[in-house]
């Protein structure tokens, strides 16, 4: 019996119709017009590579985007407010998210060419980095346009592009009746808020603001604060107005307290993080009730604390009114220019501030 070639097994249903199926692709592919690379069809691994690549492409520039940010977003500065505008100074404050040095480039017009440092440096004059950051402007001109950056670390934060923008108050003569608000910060640990930014708005009146202290301790003449348009300072209820204060502390935390003029001398104790409504009108003394105003007992034999301008063995709201009406060039009271510098301003306020009820 002759032996015979063998036969190739029947290929089953399944991979026939799968042939057709491929052969049918293939002969509309190779019938599209084009370069020969673009009629050809992927296949199955071709496409999970291109799916794959562009995945990784994608992520790669998210990850470079999100990095950059992260990069710039620690010191960019946020929550940027104008406070303590007056004649001849005003006050701009923001936080960062990373501790970092602070300062503010300013001029009369775009090209600037002034600096003005922390408030803490002006002080101590050392330099440090901070997460809040409170600068004055000292020496401006009345009803004058300043120009200025923001500089957090070594770079310069504009906005979009033009300088910001905060225009001086008319020369004002006249004198207000001091009108201070005081009290203590504490962080949720119960220890002293150092650094923290006090705000405080009278609803029609120019914003206020200052630093807490080392101590937790915090003032801010109210009497200070100007009319919304500049003209002159703003007239408010002195018993039972009402305005709000908010603590900006950074990472330690914000609070937000609405109360009545009356119930600020002091205000109660605030923990950053908690937030506080004091409106509670019989706690209201009747007027003439001396408020209470911490002082340490003063010998003799010890000199007045610096700031104490009529001498009365204590630093506090006289003082502010001595000092205010003095407030420019060639003082009339000498003794009122604290620093010696031959002017009396912003500096020489937060010198009589730091030793406020001593």
């Amino acid at each position: 019996m002759n032996q015979g070639t063998p036969s190739s097994p029947a290929p089953s249903p399944k991979v026939e119709e799968k042939e057709k199926i491929i052969t049918r692709i293939l002969r509309l592919r190779l019938s599209q017009k084009g370069p020969l690379w673009n009629r050809q069809l992927p296949t199955p691994l071709g496409l999970l590579v291109i799916v794959l690549g562009i995945t990784l492409g994608v992520f790669l520039t998210l990850r470079e985007r999100r990095t950059r940010t992260q990069a710039q977003q620690p010191l960019s500065p946020q929550h940027i407010q104008i406070t303590n505008v007056s004649d001849s100074s005003i006050t701009v404050s923001w936080i960062t998210s990373q501790p970092t040095s602070g300062f503010i480039s300013f001029g009369e017009t775009p090209n600037l060419g002034q600096t003005g440092l922390d408030d803490r440096e002006t002080e101590t004059e050392k330099t440090g980095v901070y997460l809040t950051h409170h600068v004055t402007l000292s020496n401006l001109k009345p009803e004058t346009i300043y120009h200025f950056k923001i500089g957090s670390g070594r770079k310069l934060f504009d906005k979009d592009g033009k300088t910001f923008q905060a225009k001086t108050a008319p020369k004002n003569t006249s004198l207000s009746v001091s009108d201070p608000a005081y009290g203590q910060v504490f962080k949720p640990d119960g220890s002293a808020a150092e650094g923290a930014i006090v705000y405080l708005t009278i609803p029609g009146c120019t914003p206020l603001s200052t630093l807490v202290k080392a101590s937790g301790n915090w003032l801010i003449p109210k009497n200070l604060s100007l009319k919304e348009d500049l003209s002159s300072f703003c007239s408010y209820p002195k018993r039972g107005g009402e305005f709000s204060i908010l603590v900006q502390g950074g990472d330690m935390g914000t609070s937000n307290i609405t109360l009545l003029s009356g119930l600020d001398k002091p205000v109660a104790n605030i923990t950053l993080g908690k937030d506080y409504s004091f409106k509670d009108l019989s706690l209201l003394k009747p007027l003439g009730t001396p408020q209470p105003t911490p002082a340490t007992p003063v010998e003799i034999a010890t000199p007045s604390p610096l700031g104490d301008l009529n001498h009365d063995g204590a630093v506090n709201t006289w003082d502010l009114a001595i000092l205010k009406s003095n407030f420019g060039e060639n003082p009339q009271n000498k003794e009122a220019d604290l620093n010696q510098d031959g002017v009396v301003d912003q500096k020489d306020l937060e010198i009589l501030l730091e030793n406020f009820s001593q």
